[in-house]
This record gives C-alpha cells, structure tokens and sequence, in this order.
C-alpha cells in the first residue's frame, strides 16, 4: 500500500553558510579522469546552442529601431563568436496582450500586403546570423486563424530558417488541464497545416515541476507524428535559499546533477526520458539559472558562467538532446548581452563566457568520460566528445570548488588512446571570485562588444604514459583538444567465467575472472534477452577496476542476462560467457510521507516534492471519522499552493494503493481552499473541498484510491493544483 504525503506550509530555506573568501588559496588535490572511446555515443547536434527571447524584442523601439535586425552587425557577430544556433522566440510576453499593446509580429493587414517588417526584419537577422527560429504562436487568447496567418506568411518567406512553430508559452500556468491544451493544440496545428502544410511543430513548452506531466502526455501521444519535431519544456534549477552564498552553493553543488531537490536528472526521468522512449528528439527551448529572470549576485556573477559551462555538457551527453536555448528578457538579471536594444556595442555578460567555452569542446560525439579518482571530492566534472573524422579528442575539465576550502585539483587524464600533443584554453576569473562579473578571461581573452575573441591556447603533451597531467585550480575550466592519435595497441584478451546471483529482490551480484592483459577496466552489459550483443544502449556500467559488481535498483522477479567485456587504449575485448540471475520476488513497498513536516512515526519526513510552501499549525485534529488515521502531528502540517510528489521505488506499472489525508486547519467555510489532484497525469480530484469533504475545520479526511499502477518508471508523480487559494496536502 502506497500511503501518500502529507502537505505543511513551512518555507524551507537550505543556507549553507561556510564560504571561501575570494582569492584564498586552496589546497592541492589528485585527480584522475578516464576517457573510454571504445563505444562513442551521439554526436552534439549542430544546433545545440540557443537563445530564448521575449517576443516583445521582435517589436522595434520607441525609435523604430529592432534588435533583431539584418545591419546590427554587432549583435552577429556576438551570436557568431558563441556558436548560437537557435533562436526562440517567445517568452511570457508572446502569450500576454499586456505586452506590444496586444499585437502580434505578424497580422492580417501586413500579412495581406505581403510586407510585415517585424518578421522581416527578424528574418533578416536570422539570416546573417546563421540561426534557425522557434516561433511562438500566441494561445493565451485563443485565435487559430490568427496563427494560421502568422505560420502563412513566415512558410512562404522563411521556411529553410523556421526550426518549428510553438503554440503558447507555458501553457499549464493558465490552462487547466492537458486535454483541454491538446485541444487547443490540435486546432492551432490543423489552421496551420491547412495554409502552410510543411510547417512543424515543438511542444509543449510548459514549465518545470507541475508541467513536466503535460510533456510525458504529449511525448507518448505525438509519438512518430511527422508534423512534430521537438518535445520542448522549459527548466531552472536554480533555487532561492535565502542568501546568495546559498543559492551559489546550491547550483555549483554536485547535487545539482544527480540527488537533491529539483536535480537534473529527476527533470529528466520526468520528461526528456520520455520523448526519448517515443523515439522524439527534445528541447530545452527555455532556461536558465533561476526563475523570474535570474537572481542578482548569482545569475550575473562568474558563478553563471562555470554553471553554464557545466549545464551544458550535462544535457549534451542525454539521448536525443536537440539542444539548450538561454532565456534573454529585456533586462534580466540572467542575460548573456546587454542590451537588448539596438547598440553598436554589446556586454558579453558571465553567462556568455559559458556559453562560448562549450562551443569550443561541442564538436565530436560523446564518449564515456568519469572522474575515475577523486579521493579528496573535488567537486569537479569531466566530458568528452571525439571528432570521428580526425579522432581529435575534446576533454573540458571543470573544477566548481569556490568558498572557504576550495580545492585546487591536479587532474591526470587517460585518453583512452595515444595522443601525441594538443592544446588547452583555460577559463578563469582573476581572483578565483565566483561573486563578481568581472576580471573573467577565456584564453586569457576576453570578450568583445561585437562577440570578437582573441584567446590563445597553450601547447600542452603527455608524459610517458601518455596519460596528460593537467592543473585545474579552483573555480577554473580547462577545454583540451588532443591531437595526433596513433594507432592503437590491440584490445585486450576477454575476461571469463562470468557468473550471476540474486541478492534481493532488486540485486544481482556479479563475479568473473580477470583478463589476462594487464591494466584494464571492465565494461558491463545488460539485457532481459538471452543472446544480446553488447552495445551503448545496454551498458550499464564502465571504468570498473575490480573484478566483481553490484547492479542494484533492479525489477522484482525478474530474469536479467549479462556479458563483461575488458577495456584499455587499445578498445574493447570480446565478451565473456553469458550469465543470468532472476530478481527474488516482489514486495511491495509502503511509504508514507509528511508532507511539510518533519519525520512522525511511520510517516517520514518530507521528501521527493517540487514547488510549494509548507505550514505548522498546531491545532487539535478530529480523528473520528477516519480509518487507519495517521498520527494528529502530521495533519497539523501541510505543503501548499501549487507542488507536485514524485515518488520512486515501485515496479514500473504495478498497481498500489494511493491514500491521501487532509485536514483543513486555517479556513472554516466551505469553497475557501479548493483545488485539484492528479496522480501520474490522471486527475483524480476536482475542485476538492478539505471542509466540505471532511464536514469541519481541523477534521481528519482520507481519499483513497485503490489500483493506481505506477509509471513507467516506477513512480507515482502526483500533481495539486490550486483552484481557490493554495492547495493544501498534509500527508501522502
């Protein structure tokens, strides 16, 4: 039985106090990064890089003057020199008539002349600039024929530069629920079509947290469609702690990338995974550090840029990443330029220094790239990418160590081939300062007003190992380019006597004799079909040193089949024998959760949520009317507004018991807190009433509801939305 969480309305702050004073010395820490060629993955797309802006900025100035235009040299060559690729044109004020005084870019009476000098002139700079457009279409107030006249005009003259048209911005902030957006979605898409038959479409552009359902919704549905080229979604992961020494903290941290709240990975088992398992390219068409446009002293600061850097590589490295677009307002804190009006001159802000430092180590295909020595945890990240035609090797190395302590690292890097030289850029701010906007250098260049960059790379060559020792100090990048690969050595002799055995119901431990070559690295391989062959799709772990491995998180009752091969600078080893081992049965996990509290025995404390505030009253809480209540303390707190649960650890559709409680403790009328309840996408509450359903203020209510199978990825992500006032859930 799945007992849910409950909800409070405590504020959490996470304020990590301990910092680095700039410019302090940091001590000297070893580091080894492992590179693995033998299996290259997918290339960078060549659009990768992106902006996202306001739709209003299509719009010219007071003076008839457009940002966007094909004479701002300035500005294209700033696009130019960061590689940007893409241009997204939308934004809150694509969808608001508050904004451009309700018009469009493009409208019947210029589109019926044939001349509409907003587009053009968008176009125009498109052009020079060498970037393709996401167009957003304006759904707020719902027009099709409007979008149809706007996609019209844009096909017949811009076709070869339209990546794809959007339909609203951020559509579950004021649309109820997904079957009415694909309603709406569908209309837009059937008046376009029906005038501009090869345009197609990117969607669903909503936001992170209580949209990213909508997202899964519309992968699945949309899956194979021909008229739809991207899976879009829009995400910050950045968070507002209290103090800018914590929120600086929190998205430099390594948590930001697996664990933690709102971490990367969760965002992508809630969305790009599913695009990915419909076979849909996707695309963060919107982000950028922290929400409602960036934080000073955090989105503006060399922090910006060593996150953005990192960020980047990040996403790159997913399946069917088509690539990242930078949100730029009018004058946001977060922005890569300044301004964002006709000038002849533009600032390259921090997050453009990041920007740039990835497109010079984007070209090549993935390869498998770990930190495979790290005994002091330097926070430090490492990615690689490998050219298939020159098999140049491009390493960034990124030491986010700031604050009081910081570590400098001394990274010793296997290519996972002979390399004869190359050269190394390295990005750095003059003190180390992750606080400050200024002194920040790439290749002891900085940026200039029209994007020219004059930085210079140091020659940089292996020892005798051929392995390459490089100093990466803290709060610094490095980005190599390894050149002269030689012919490499021979693969390694096979590992043998592969062997499986079950542990639990979600471990199977492994075991194998070692190869007879020395100095190898073991690659694992898994499948639930007898007789696979070995590939990236199915390796499940590299880099592995002993001769034994632990392959937790599994399915229950489950038969699963694996082969070992052994890995050096010659490339891969054949396979050992095949072994298998069946998970023991299923048991079926119980979790209960206060939600906004602390732990209450047996509810733990809060933990797997998104969004919110949280309460604490302390009221006496009428238990009669319930079965199997939980203890008066958890309803007494309560997560509110809008927020959505993800809970993992359950077998992927298996089916559970979903309890819900609730008691109204802050209104005693009815329709003062209304709001609804969805569970994996399905609502199952609407327009819910915690006094009307329980009959009274501070009285214990439960909703439960039996078969709910978890999703696929053995979730249960469970979604509230505010109708009157802020949702309220005290327990799950």
């Amino acid at each position: 039985m799945l007992e849910h969480k409950r909800i409070s309305m405590v504020t959490l702050f996470l304020i990590l106090a301990l910092f680095r004073l700039p410019g302090t010395a940091g001590a000297q820490s070893a580091v080894g990064v492992t590179v693995d060629q033998s299996n290259p993955g997918q290339a960078v797309s060549s659009d990768f890089e992106g902006f996202s802006v306001e739709m209003l900025l299509a719009f010219p100035d007071s003076n008839g003057n457009y940002l966007f235009s094909g004479n701002n040299t300035a500005l294209i060559g700033m696009f130019k020199s960061l590689g940007i690729k893409s241009l997204r044109m939308g934004g809150n004020s694509a969808d608001n008539v508050a904004d451009n005084n309700g018009q469009l870019p493009i409208d019947a009476t210029c589109a019926a002349a044939d001349k509409c000098p907003n587009a053009d002139s968008l176009y125009a700079f498109a052009q020079a600039a060498g970037v393709n457009v996401l167009f957003t279409l304006r759904l707020k107030v719902y027009d099709p024929n409007a979008a149809a006249t706007e996609a019209a005009y844009i096909m017949k003259h811009y076709a070869s530069l339209t990546k794809c048209f959007q339909v609203g911005n951020e559509p579950n902030v004021y649309i109820s629920s997904y079957s009415t957006y694909d309603t709406d979605f569908k209309a837009y898409r059937s008046a376009v079509l029906n005038v501009a038959p090869a345009a197609t479409f990117c969607a669903p552009a909503v936001t992170n947290g209580g949209g990213q359902p909508w997202a899964e919704s519309f992968a699945t549905e949309y899956k194979g469609d021909p008229t739809v080229q991207l899976v879009c979604g829009h995400y910050y992961p950045g968070a507002r702690t209290g103090t800018t020494t914590g929120d600086i903290n929190y998205i430099l941290d390594p948590s930001r990338l697996v664990g933690g709240a709102n971490n990367y990975t969760e965002y992508y088992n809630n969305f790009p995974s599913f695009a990915v398992a419909a076979g849909e390219s996707w695309r963060l068409e919107e982000t950028n550090s922290l929400v409602s446009q960036g934080e000073a002293g955090v989105s503006n600061v060399y922090t910006a840029t060593l996150w953005a850097l990192d960020y980047q590589h990040w996403w790159a490295q997913q399946h069917n990443a088509g690539g990242l677009n930078f949100h730029e307002g009018a004058s946001s804190v977060y922005n890569a330029f300044m301004p964002t009006t006709l000038s002849s001159s533009y600032t390259a802000e921090p997050l453009a220094y990041g920007i740039k430092a990835f497109s010079l180590g984007d070209a090549g295909q993935n390869v498998t790239t770990t930190v495979s020595s790290n005994p002091d945890s330097v926070n430090i990240t490492a990615y690689g990418l490998m050219d298939p035609t020159t098999g140049n090797l491009f390493v960034t190395l990124i030491n986010k160590e700031h604050f009081a302590g910081a570590k400098n690292a001394t990274v010793t890097l296997n290519p996972g081939a002979t390399y004869t030289g190359g050269k190394m850029w390295t990005l750095q701010q003059a003190n180390g300062d992750v606080t400050v906007a200024t002194g920040i250098t790439l290749g002891g260049a900085t940026i200039g007003g029209d994007g020219t960059w004059n930085g210079t790379a140091s020659t940089i060559s292996p020892v005798s190992s051929g392995d390459f020792v490089i100093s990466v100090p803290s709060a610094s990048a490095a980005i190599l380019e390894l050149t002269g690969k030689g012919t490499p050595p021979p693969p390694p002799q096979s590992p043998s006597n592969l062997a499986a055995s079950a542990i639990s119901s979600n471990q199977i431990n492994l075991s194998w004799s070692a190869s007879p070559t020395s100095g190898v690295t073991y690659s694992i391989f898994r499948s639930t079909t007898s007789g696979f062959t070995p590939s990236s799709g199915n390796q499940i772990a590299s880099g592995v040193t002993s001769t034994t491995y632990s392959n937790a998180g599994l399915a229950c009752n489950t038969t699963y089949f694996y082969l070992v091969e052994a890995a050096d600078t010659g490339g891969a080893s054949g396979p050992t024998n095949q072994a298998s081992a069946t998970t023991q049965a299923c048991v079926t996990p119980t979790i209960q959760i206060n939600s906004g509290g602390p732990g209450v025995s047996p509810f733990v404390a809060d933990e797997d949520f998104m969004g919110g505030g949280t309460i604490n009253h302390a009221n006496t809480i009428d238990l009669s009317g319930v079965s199997s209540p939980a203890p008066m303390a958890v309803y007494q707190t309560g997560r509110t507004g809008n927020f959505t649960y993800t809970i993992p650890g359950f077998n992927p559709g298996s089916n559970q018991t979903v309890r819900l409680h609730f008691a109204e403790t802050f209104f005693s009328t009815t329709g003062s807190r209304v709001f609804n309840v969805s569970i994996n996408g399905t609502q199952v509450l609407t327009n819910f009433d915690i006094v009307a359903a329980a009959g009274a203020k501070n009285k214990a209510i439960i909703e439960q509801f039996n078969g709910k199978a978890a999703n696929s990825s053995g979730q249960y992500v469970i979604t509230f939305t505010s109708v009157v006032n802020n949702s309220l859930a005290p327990a799950d």
